[in-house]
């Protein structure tokens, strides 16, 4: 009685360790950690990623080449995406599970918008940081010395 005891123990422990074991390397294996060279010249996409530090550069609909960092959890966009164009934070984006949950648009101030308005507004003209922008600059107001100056 007490040897069955035993040999269903380590029948039981040996059965737990494969199907861990199966559940571990199905679920690491569908997705990649690493970004093929070409993947990364395309609109941001974490499809079949799950990596720190995704980078996406591409020409937007606007025109504007876009350069995005940001994370893919389990093929999905998750966690704060830093969009640039020509080497400007424009837009700063909070995804969970692939959905735009809140953008900081950096133009003209911080401002909350969608990303599409965002990007929109930028192409415009809307930021003199933008180069081949015909609007003059945007004039900053004095800043007020303090008592203590």
């Amino acid at each position: 009685m007490i040897e069955t005891k035993k040999i269903f123990k380590k029948l039981s422990c040996v059965a737990m360790a494969c199907a861990t074991t199966l559940l571990l390397s199905s679920c690491a294996g569908s997705y990649d950690r690493y970004q093929e060279e070409a993947d990364k010249y395309k609109p941001c996409n974490c499809d079949g990623y799950h990596m720190n530090h995704a980078e996406w550069h591409y020409v937007d609909r606007f025109g504007q080449k876009v350069d995005v960092i940001g994370k893919c959890t389990r093929g999905m966009k998750n966690g704060n995406f830093d969009f640039y164009v020509n080497g400007i934070q424009v837009a700063r984006t909070k995804f969970s599970r692939d959905e735009e949950i809140k953008t900081k648009c950096f133009i003209n101030g911080v401002q909350t918008y969608n990303l599409y308005t965002c990007m929109s507004i930028n192409a415009n003209g809307m930021n003199p940081n933008v180069q081949g922008n015909n609007q003059a600059p945007a004039v900053q107001a004095p800043v007020k010395k303090s008592v203590w100056d």
